[in-house]
């Protein structure tokens, strides 16, 4: 008489429902606010290392002194720099350490890159010297001064989301590990099987 076998472990089930998406959704809130965190300082560097070109006001209009837009051209290129590097390294760090909610992870990159990237540009236009357009154009034409740093391209806000979210996915993807292929089953076990099956009644006839 063969024992019944004994009850799976608890510890070996898989997580409740309730309880994974629990889990996600502190994932996701904690990324969000620590990328909002890490933009603001970043958003200075951005707004300080920027160029702050000339501009004067011409009737309803603001004109640069130079007359190209070299300066706002540097401008998207440096921020793209900053916030694609800081959206790599997001990605890399929560892969690492939240593993265990990759769901969570990957919304908490998206909404807080995007928020973050939007935050870093606000912050460097706003708080890093320079008039605003606004402030400017009130001034009487011909006054030259430089205006605060700004985005030619704004669409260049989204870089830090997408490099976040794109790294953390080519990360699972490299690290994904491979569906296990079945054992075979012996064939000197299998006939073994066969013959004590077929064995008695053999005998019998």
């Amino acid at each position: 008489m063969s024992l019944p076998p004994p009850p799976p472990d608890p510890t070996d089930e898989p997580a409740a429902p309730a309880g994974r998406w629990r889990t996600d959704v502190v994932t996701a809130a904690l990324i969000i606010v620590v990328l909002e965190v890490v933009a603001l300082p970043l958003g200075l560097l951005w707004g300080h290392l920027a160029p702050h070109p000339l501009y004067y006001p011409s009737g309803h209009q603001l004109n640069l002194v130079v007359g190209d837009a070299k300066p706002l051209v540097r401008a998207d290129g440096l921020f793209l720099l900053i916030t694609g590097v800081a959206g790599l390294v997001s990605g890399c760090t929560a892969f690492v350490v939240a593993r265990r909610s990759d769901i969570g992870a990957t919304i908490g990159l998206a909404l807080g890159g995007l928020a973050a990237g939007w935050l870093a540009w606000h912050v460097g236009h706003a708080w890093t010297g320079g008039l605003q357009p606004l402030q400017l154009a009130l001034k009487p034409d011909d006054t030259k001064a430089k205006l605060a740093a700004d985005l030619g391209a704004r669409v260049v806000v989204v870089s830090w989301g997408v490099a976040a979210v794109a790294m953390h996915g080519i990360l699972y993807a490299v690290t994904w590990p491979a569906k296990p292929k079945p054992e075979p089953v012996p064939a000197a076990v299998g006939a073994s099987w066969t013959d004590s099956q077929t064995g008695p009644v053999a005998e019998a006839s």
